[in-house]
């Protein structure tokens, strides 16, 4: 959607970041200012975490990922007989 994400520094958030080798999770107000001030304002901030996201959505959320993510879900259940 190109729509930016800065995000809390919980686990799970700070675990997507780093695999998309990004800095957006925060932990005060400052990072948080600093982040979103650093998003609008430097144009090859924007491109590079552009470029960024896309490789990692594009590496790890392509329709086979997700069918053997959901494959695996239902391995093993009564649902896959």
């Amino acid at each position: 959607l190109n729509i930016p994400v800065i995000c809390s520094n919980t686990p799970s958030y700070k675990r997507v970041m780093m695999d998309a080798d990004l800095m957006g999770y925060c932990e005060n107000d400052l990072d948080w200012n600093l982040s979103i001030k650093r998003l609008i304002l430097w144009d090859n901030e924007k491109k590079d975490y552009f470029k960024k996201v896309s490789n990692y959505m594009s590496k790890n959320y392509t329709l086979d990922v997700i069918m053997r993510s959901w494959k695996n879900v239902f391995k093993g259940s009564k649902l896959n007989d």
